[in-house]
């Protein structure tokens, strides 16, 4: 008997500490659950869209491929309708092959060629290829949209290598921004 009320003893002792740790995962739990709760109601309410721009192994960020949807863009302080192709960059999908008798002109920049704050129908890019349209003698045109938000001269030659020639384009523009184009290619240069 001596033997039991001792082991009955010892078992009490040890419940607190096992009822703490008990009450403790209990309360991270609880605590875990408002977070996660709180983050989702967050994203639901907020104006604030999906992160668009990936990581690319190759020319190192593109826009969410096949993206399309109605976003609130921060810079415009409004939402616009964004539609991203096939390949990550602004604007629809484009056939590899260029009409036989047409023009292509590739357009390779950062935000300011990809103008994901403006609707599509309104970027430069888009004005540049209905201004060249209606230029006679009518052949068709072309004008493809290679900007990415916040990309470098160097990102951008990379983008020409690795996708934009692949398209064949009659003409290459390089949209260059002097404020930031060139310090976006080192840290030295940007300070």
């Amino acid at each position: 008997r001596g033997l039991a009320e001792v082991t009955k003893v010892a078992r009490a002792v040890r419940r607190p500490g096992r009822h703490r740790v008990a009450i403790l995962g209990l309360a991270a739990l609880g605590i875990a659950t408002a977070l996660l709760l709180s983050e989702g109601l967050v994203r639901l309410v907020s104006p604030i869209g999906p992160a668009l721009l990936v990581t690319d192994p190759v020319v190192g960020k593109r826009f969410t491929p096949g993206f399309r949807g109605r976003v609130f863009v921060d810079e415009a302080g409004r939402e616009v309708d964004l539609r991203i192709n096939a390949d990550g960059f602004p604007g629809p999908d484009w056939p590899k092959l260029k009409p036989s008798s047409g023009r292509r002109i590739a357009v390779i920049g950062d935000s300011i060629t990809a103008a994901v704050a403006t609707e599509e129908d309104r970027r430069f890019v888009a004005l540049l290829e209905d201004a060249l349209a209606a230029v006679p003698p009518g052949r068709p045109v072309e004008v493809l949209n290679f900007g990415v938000s916040s990309a470098s001269t160097g990102s951008e030659l990379v983008t020409w290598r690795a996708v934009a020639s692949g398209y064949a384009p009659d003409v290459v523009l390089l949209a260059f921004f002097t404020g930031n184009d060139l310090g976006d290619n080192s840290v030295r240069l940007t300070r």
